[in-house]
Order: structure tokens, then sequence, then C-alpha cells
């Protein structure tokens, strides 16, 4: 069966532009047409949520809070206030 998917490259992989029910893992041979003009305003956004994931990958490869914040969060705190509402 032949099944045509329009999709863009990220630089890394081809993201489908519509969801594609496919089971993850399966290899497939790709016929690369002549490409069509992505809208400006689109291609910046695309940029845009590659660099916020790029960024995102590399942040939780760190354990971003040292063991103290756990032990600051374990004391228990009480706060006083005069304010009536």
């Amino acid at each position: 069966m032949l099944t045509t998917v329009k999709a863009y490259y990220d630089g890394t992989a081809f993201v489908p532009v519509i969801p594609v029910d496919v089971q993850e893992g399966t290899i497939f041979t790709l016929s690369v047409s002549q490409p069509e003009e992505m809208p400006l305003d689109k291609a910046k956004k695309l940029k845009a949520f590659k660099l916020i994931t790029e960024n995102l990958r590399k942040i939780n490869k760190e354990e971003p809070l040292p063991p103290l914040f756990d032990e600051i969060l374990s004391q228990r705190t009480k706060f006083e206030t005069d304010i009536t509402l």
C-alpha cells in the first residue's frame, strides 16, 4: 500500500504536517519532491520552537537544584500576617 505523507524537515527529522497513524519505529523510504515554500511566520515559529526544545533537552540533562533545596523544603515555616480580609 502506498501512502503519501506531507512533512517538513526540521534539521533532524521529517515531521508530518498532520498526524499519521503509524507505529513508532517504522522504517520508511522517502521520495522528496520539489519543496514548497513554508510561510515566513510559520518558519519563524518552528525555528523558535526548535530552539526552546533544544534548550529543554539540555536543561533536563542537568540536576536543576542542589540537594540543599530539598533539605530547605523539608523544614516547616510559618508565616504570620496581620491582614484581615
